[in-house]
């Protein structure tokens, strides 16, 4: 029973990271989506794919991090505490 509790939260832990990020995919998406539609010079362009190039990966990466690092670390505790 306990063995498969501990597959059962994993499993969810696991889908919950996944479901994160498709969240923070999504919200690159529409960020790329308003980027099409604005009518820039190449000039411009150049400077939002620098800026979007920065702010993405301080945004999307710390919550990507942060959601796997949590599954991992419920998961390591589940363990331990299933093992005793």
């Amino acid at each position: 029973m306990n063995t498969m509790l501990l597959i059962i939260i994993s499993f969810v832990l696991i889908i919950i990271a996944g479901v994160v990020t498709v969240l923070a995919f999504k919200q690159e998406e529409k960020k790329i989506e308003t980027y099409k539609e604005k009518q820039q010079s190449p000039e411009e362009e150049r400077k939002r794919s620098e800026e979007y190039e920065k702010n993405s990966i301080s945004d999307v990466v710390p919550l990507q991090i942060g959601a796997y690092v949590t599954t991992a670390v419920i998961t390591v505790i589940l363990i331990v505490i299933f093992m005793k």
